[in-house]
């Protein structure tokens, strides 16, 4: 043993020991600090170790609540108000609203003799000219806590059911008979922390409802007065839970007993809160409390409880189901084995805190329930003092286990440093849970009887590395339990062995479906490993030192969830994960995986977790990642690779149909390549696109990063927001996300080539425009140039061929034409005559029939007037007969009103 007493001061634990005498010895050159440690050691003076590195630690944070966040104040308390951590849920929901705390522990305040400490604070009193106005209705609740109250309030609705008047002023002598009669529907009433003294005859009478009274935190005396009085016996049909804790600082009192008379009344009683009284039984005359089935005894911040030891049969409850005697300074050699003889119904026991009892004690103290079937929860969390060397479970110690109900058992915090080789077999075969964390646990053979735990789903073995602060008296008896001086040990350990040494298959349960062992600092190589069969669904490993992970894992076939964050990964083996088929997350953030996934080439690390879902590759100094890395991980719904170096991502995701979750941020990407885009886009086709985290990147804002800018602003990230993280410009924060980067952008970043093509369109556009706007201006002139090139170009026809003898082109408005002229050319002259009005095609175009009439006509005939130039077509018409002139087949007649 002493060998192991060694290994436990070897390094990080030797490292932790030097920093916390550093951190001690420089506390001490305060002056303050001398005069403070010297005050408070003197004033708890027998006090152990313990519990005197607890309080000052206490007072410590307690001092610095104003300088710190709600955040930091609330996780530094979390590690000294521990002991409430395995509170069980409310017993009784109905009564919820009794279940106050005292403050820190009154004797490290007043004893330590101090002026301006920071003592905790109560809530202030509201100030209200009459006290019953300051009270609260809310329905049929009546909240009068906190109104300076010296009386009960008269002039509240007679219809309320519950009404606080806790945390005032009243006295016992404002509480005469029948005082809350008018209030008789109340079904909870709370008198908690007032400055009653007793309990009048008849106080309660006229309440045939009452189910809760709350009177913790008062002055009564818990002797034969109390014992004596009627007080509850209006009561008798109707309560069912009661407190009476917090009434006695002083549980030395040799007067103090227990009001079992008084309770007596109370057939109806399932829930008591009542102080603990050293060496007292609990007695229960004529078996009358054959209800109550939840004690509550605990000191600390419960109440006051100081049993110190427990008598043969101290409790005459046999209807009990719950026990609560934790922080209630119980010591071992105080201890009677029998003293739970007749909790034969007992199903939950808490001895908590109890930093004398010892767990060789406890082992014994069951023997009073070693046949109870119905016991399933034990609780015994630190019942061995801090800095105990040498803490064996030996097969003594869990004798009388065997034939309980025990289903779970929470024994953190014992110092426990091995189990006795056997020991484990004596647990019973219900037994589904056990927490041993926070122990200085060792390897050792008794691992090979994890097996004989057959019931057994849950096994945490953790190591939560709390801290705690450097005691100032020295621990005593420390070797108390080592050999040379534990006679328990003589006959227990076996000194050889009956089967191979050598492990074959690492034993466990066979029904176990979570193994937690973070923080235990355990240091391998994890190479060709198998398992024994089991349950596994859940693996945590976190906080360890496992640095090579290169061989195979057999025996976790079954395993859903494993987490390896802050182990020191450096290397990962294609062979590690071959048998983890049903692996659905993996957790490896805060590892060196950097070099390990940038030379996965083949992508063969995780080529066998076809069913992982979530992925976590966070704080990895991961700079670059192979291509090929996750191109097995077809069904993955959530990568964080976030906190790393990346500087792009070449790695493809479009395999990935049901990705929702890609973690990116704080890395060094300045863009998304088009692949990755599109890869994205690609996925999101008929469902919600992936959230991808690209927060606190250096994003590049720049003209050739636009389009990645206006492709993100299109996509989920419209918002710029993850859960209130911020998106920058190359760290530098804006105003408005990259909404006014890509405003500036797209008026800045015009590229050349689009330039160009602009000005060329443009000035194709304005040509067009122009050449149009040109074409329709002059649209007859060029519509004759047209023609006349055409009629330039036919060929030379005989006069047989034409089909009339002339074309006559004249003015409408002339009527002589068609009266005179026409008749005389076809009458006298026989001429086959076109006329515009009436030989024209219906339909055609003027133009072209004008050009037919012109072509198909011997000659033309051009009658000018001043009608005809007024005329527009006749203009047309005399334009198109010009270009006969050179052929003579263009005649010209002049009206005489040219001449007028």
């Amino acid at each position: 043993m002493a060998s192991k007493w060694i290994r436990r001061f070897s390094g990080f634990r030797q490292l932790v020991l030097i920093l916390a005498c550093l951190q001690f010895v420089s506390h001490s050159l305060g002056a303050y600090h001398r005069v403070e440690s010297m005050e408070i050691a003197t004033s708890v003076m027998g006090s152990d170790a313990e519990e005197l590195a607890y309080e000052i630690g206490k007072r410590k944070i307690l001092n610095r609540n104003d300088m710190l966040s709600s955040g930091e104040f609330s996780l530094q308390s979390t590690h000294l108000f521990s002991r409430e951590t395995f509170k069980e849920n409310s017993w009784f929901p109905e009564c919820s609203v009794c279940e106050e705390l005292l403050p820190p522990p009154e004797s490290v305040w007043t004893n330590a003799g101090h002026q301006n400490d920071h003592r905790p604070s109560q809530p202030k009193l509201r100030a209200a000219p009459d006290g019953e106005e300051c009270c609260k209705v809310n329905g049929a609740e009546a909240d009068c806590r906190y109104c300076d109250l010296r009386t009960v309030p008269s002039r509240l609705s007679p219809e309320i059911t519950r009404l606080l008047l806790g945390h005032n002023a009243i006295t016992d002598k404002s509480l005469s008979r029948g005082v809350f009669k008018r209030y008789s529907q109340l079904k909870l009433l709370s008198l908690s922390s007032n400055l009653i003294t007793s309990l009048a005859d008849g106080i309660f009478e006229g309440l045939p409802s009452l189910r809760c009274l709350c009177l913790q935190f008062n002055n009564i005396r818990m002797d034969d007065t109390l014992n004596s009085s009627l007080a509850f016996q209006p009561l008798a049909e109707s309560l069912v839970y009661l407190r009476l804790n917090g009434f006695n600082k002083n549980t030395t009192d040799i007067n103090m007993m227990y009001p079992s008379y008084a309770l007596s009344f109370l057939s109806k009683l399932k829930y008591l809160f009542i102080d603990g009284i050293p060496f007292t039984r609990f007695q229960n005359p004529q078996r009358k409390l054959h209800k109550l089935t939840h004690l509550g005894m605990a000191g600390f911040r419960y109440g006051y409880c100081n049993l110190r030891g427990l008598q043969r049969e101290a409790f005459e409850l046999d209807t009990l189901t719950h026990l609560d005697i934790s922080d209630c300074n119980l010591r071992g050699i105080y201890v009677d084995k029998s003293a739970f003889e007749n909790l034969q119904s007992l199903q939950s026991l808490k001895i908590s805190n109890n930093f004398h009892l010892g767990i060789q004690k406890a082992g014994e103290m069951m023997y009073g329930l070693r046949n109870n079937r119905h016991l399933t929860t034990l609780t015994m969390q630190r019942i061995n003092p801090r800095f105990s060397p040498c803490i064996v479970v030996y097969k003594s110690t869990l004798q009388y286990f065997q034939n309980t109900g025990l289903e779970r058992i929470y024994a953190m915090d014992n110092e426990i440093e091995t189990i006795e080789r056997g020991a484990l077999k004596l647990l019973p075969k219900t037994l589904k849970y056990l927490n041993i964390a926070n122990n200085n646990i060792v390897f050792g053979d008794y691992i090979a009887d994890l097996r004989e735990l057959k019931g057994l789903t849950h096994l945490k073995l953790d190591s939560t590395r709390k801290s705690y602060g450097f005691p100032f008296v020295y621990p005593t008896n420390v070797l108390s339990n080592c050999a040379g001086n534990l006679t328990l040990s003589s006959g227990t350990v076996s000194s050889g062995r009956d089967e191979d040494p050598y492990i074959k298959k690492i034993p466990l349960p066979p029904n176990l479906s979570e193994l937690s062992m973070s923080g235990n600092d355990m240091m391998y190589s994890l190479n060709n490993m198998s398992f024994s069969k089991n349950k596994l669904k859940i693996v945590n490993l976190t906080l360890n030192i496992f640095k090579y992970l290169d061989g195979s894992i057999k025996g976790f076939e079954k395993v859903q969830t494993l987490k390896l964050d802050l182990c020191l990964i450096k290397r990962i083996s294609c062979e590690f994960f071959k048998y983890f088929h049903r692996l659905q997350h993996l957790y490896l953030s805060q590892n060196l995986l950097s070099g390990t996934l940038d030379g996965d080439h083949d992508g063969c690390i995780f080529k066998n977790l076809k069913r992982l879902k979530s992925l976590g590759l966070a704080l990895n100094d991961i700079f670059r990642l192979n291509p090929k890395s996750f191109k097995s991980l077809t069904n993955l719904q959530y990568l964080n690779i976030s906190q790393n170096r990346l500087h792009q991502i070449n790695f493809s995701i479009a395999h990935m149909k049901n990705l929702k979750i890609l973690d990116l941020q704080k890395n060094q990407i300045q863009s998304l390549s088009r692949q990755t885009r599109l890869e994205i886009d690609k996925i999101s086709e008929g469902r919600e696109p992936p959230l991808m985290n690209l927060s606190y990147n250096p994003i590049s804002c720049d003209c050739e990063n636009l389009e990645f800018l206006e492709w993100l602003s299109g996509t989920a990230l419209a918002d710029f927001d993850f859960r209130g993280a911020p998106y920058y410009c190359g760290m530098e924060q804006q105003a408005n996300g990259y909404r006014d980067v890509i405003v500036l952008l797209r008026r800045r970043c015009i590229k050349q080539e689009e330039l160009f093509a602009v000005v060329t369109s443009a000035s194709i556009v304005a040509v067009l425009a122009f050449a149009a706007l040109f074409a329709y201006r002059f649209r007859w002139t060029l519509r004759y140039w047209y023609h006349a090139a055409r009629l330039k170009f036919q060929p030379v026809v005989s006069p047989e061929d034409f089909d009339f003898d002339v074309f006559v082109s004249y003015s409408d408005k002339d009527d002589f034409v068609e009266e005179e002229l026409i008749p005389r050319l076809q009458d006298e002259y026989n001429f086959r005559v076109m006329m515009h009005g009436l030989c024209f095609p219906a339909g055609a175009h003027i133009t072209d029939s004008v050009h037919t009439a012109v072509t198909t006509s011997r000659k033309t005939l051009v009658v000018i007037t001043k009608n005809m130039l007024r005329s527009h077509w006749c203009n047309y018409e005399l334009m198109v007969s010009r270009s006969r002139f050179k052929k003579g087949r263009t005649s010209l007649t002049r009206s005489p009103d040219l001449h007028s």
